[in-house]
This record gives C-alpha cells, sequence and structure tokens, in this order.
C-alpha cells in the first residue's frame, strides 16, 4: 500500500515536470499528432540536445511513449489525460488570486 507521504513525494515530482516550459511546449505539440526530435526542434527553436533531455524527462516521467520504425523516433502522448490535468490547473489560475500574479 502506498503511503500518503510516497503519494505526496509523487505529486511533487509530477508537478516539477510539469513546471519546465520546454516540457510543457512538447506536451502541447503532441497534442494532436506525434513528432520527429526534428519536428520539435524546429517547433520550438530549440537545440537537438536541449529537447532530447526534455523527452528523456518526459518519458522517464511516463507522460510521452516513443515508437521506433528503423532509425527514426516518433514521440506521442501517453495518456490524453495530461491535457484534462492541464486544462484544470489553467481553470484554477483563470478563477483564483493567481491570475493576478500570473498574468
Amino acid at each position: 500500500m502506498i503511503s500518503y507521504s510516497d503519494e505526496l513525494d509523487s505529486l511533487v515530482e509530477f508537478i516539477k515536470v510539469l513546471a519546465e516550459r520546454s516540457r510543457l511546449d512538447i506536451i502541447l505539440l503532441l497534442k494532436d499528432t506525434p513528432k520527429t526530435p526534428i519536428e520539435l526542434q524546429e517547433a520550438l527553436k530549440k537545440s537537438q540536445s536541449t529537447v532530447s533531455q526534455q523527452l528523456k524527462i518526459l518519458l522517464q516521467s511516463n507522460i510521452i511513449n516513443v515508437r521506433q520504425e528503423g532509425v527514426k523516433k516518433t514521440y506521442y502522448i501517453k495518456s490524453p489525460q495530461i491535457y484534462s490535468v492541464l486544462d484544470q490547473i489553467t481553470a484554477f489560475i483563470k478563477n483564483s488570486e493567481f491570475s493576478d500574479i500570473l498574468v
């Protein structure tokens, strides 16, 4: 059985993953279609190493998954529920005192 403390630790780690702009950008870019690292690089205007580093963290967090066909890798969202989570966070911010701080 998972303890309350373990659940909080997991939540903290999950929020840390979402707290980085490039990772959020990648999640949003993958919303409609899977993408290759090169496509993500071009859309983000980031270096190959930066994109690779962020993809690795998202993979380790089970937010995305990768499909490999020969040498081509394509990344996609593992669970579309992530978008509900992001929508709820956005709604919370818009409807709270945070909206004044975060505008």
